[in-house]
């Protein structure tokens, strides 16, 4: 589901905060508003499930226990390009 461009909600809009001013083409730019915070202009970068799912497994895997006394190959992990 994609968010409804423009829309922060509670009064941001007449504070000078608008959704609107991101062009469709600065792919990733969005709001983000924090722990009662204001909202911050930010920056992500796109990554697939499968992309998500690899980093998962690779942050489950070297948090594993007695990681220090087991094989040194890592699992693959798909880096986006």
């Amino acid at each position: 589901m994609r968010p409804v461009a423009g829309r922060l909600g509670h009064g941001w809009a007449e504070q000078g905060y608008s959704a609107t001013d991101i062009q469709p083409t600065n792919q990733g730019a969005a709001y983000l508003i924090a722990e009662g915070g204001v909202p911050r202009r930010i920056k992500v970068a796109y990554l697939s499930d499968a992309q998500i799912a690899g980093i998962a497994d690779y942050a489950a895997w070297i948090r594993r226990p007695g990681r220090l006394t087991t094989s040194t190959s890592t699992p693959d992990l798909a880096v986006a390009a």
